[in-house]
């Protein structure tokens, strides 16, 4: 805790008021029920040093595309499926095989939807909290099938949390969007509350 302190004074102290923090997938929901108490405690110290630094926080949920991994429990890894250039990690173990589907698999969205009612119930009407996001550029680790399931997924999450009365925002891969793998802003734009763009520094050309 004292060092998180020290990390969020130093980020308040050069000026910035919103931080984004992601939310791994295997420490919140190691098991479909319910999310984790320890993990659940940990964002609650985490708020409180946040709002101790008067900065405000957006908590990432679901799949995170960190490089070429995503971090899963094993009941959301399809061990027989791996996926070109996507890498399962679990407790920091990269595992074999790949993703599940979390737009259209029974058992995913279950898991999503514990996962958002519990930490909604634990956590909305938090101040500190700006708003939720949906997910860190998921489809390039967890692609959907077709525009209409991502749009039916989004739609279905963000519902949740507006019944809670708390805002929610998606941020997807520039390249998703440019390319439009599977992926339109026109499916998601109409359920979130905002949208938002992972884009990698090294490809952009900056004028001198």
């Amino acid at each position: 805790a004292e060092r998180v302190q020290h990390d969020l004074q130093a980020i308040a102290d050069a000026g910035v008021s919103t931080v984004r923090t992601l939310l791994p997938w295997d420490v919140f929901m190691p098991a479909v029920s319910r999310p984790d108490a320890g993990a659940m405690r940990n964002l609650d110290t985490f708020l409180a040093l946040a709002a101790a630094a008067q900065i405000r926080v957006i908590p990432v949920l679901f799949a995170q595309a960190v490089g070429d991994c995503v971090f899963l429990p094993h009941y959301a890894i399809d061990v027989g499926s791996a996926r070109p250039n996507v890498r399962a990690v679990t407790a920091g173990v990269v595992q074999p095989g790949g993703p599940r589907d979390q737009y259209t698999d029974a058992q995913m969205v279950e898991a999503e939807l514990r996962w958002l009612e519990g930490i909604l119930t634990e956590f909305a009407g938090n101040p500190t909290v700006a708003l939720w996001d949906l997910g860190h550029d998921p489809a390039s680790v967890m692609r959907p099938r077709r525009i209409d399931e991502l749009r039916a997924w989004a739609a279905m999450l963000a519902a949740v949390v507006h019944e809670a009365g708390e805002r929610c925002m998606l941020t997807l891969g520039g390249a998703d969007v440019t390319t439009a793998r599977g992926v339109r802003l026109e499916a998601v734009a109409g359920s979130v509350d905002a949208l938002g763009i992972a884009v990698d520094a090294e490809s952009l050309s900056f004028a001198t």
